[in-house]
């Protein structure tokens, strides 16, 4: 089973719609924080992973394969 649909298991079902949005907003607000927090360091490996993708994607060009 992939992560988002054993996320979806622990999502009780019987939330009204205002407890699911009230939930939403506290998740957002707490990446929110973890971004205030650790942001830079996250930014950091994000373009780490874009540059390595790109590096990548320019050797597939290269190669005459």
């Amino acid at each position: 089973m992939r992560a988002p649909d054993l996320l979806a298991a622990l999502v009780p079902e019987d939330w009204t719609g205002e407890e699911a949005l009230h939930m939403v907003n506290a998740l957002n607000q707490a990446i929110e924080a973890i971004w205030k927090v650790h942001g830079e360091a996250m930014a950091d490996i994000l373009f780490q992973r874009l540059d390595a993708r790109a590096r990548a994607a320019e050797s597939e060009e290269d190669s005459p394969f």
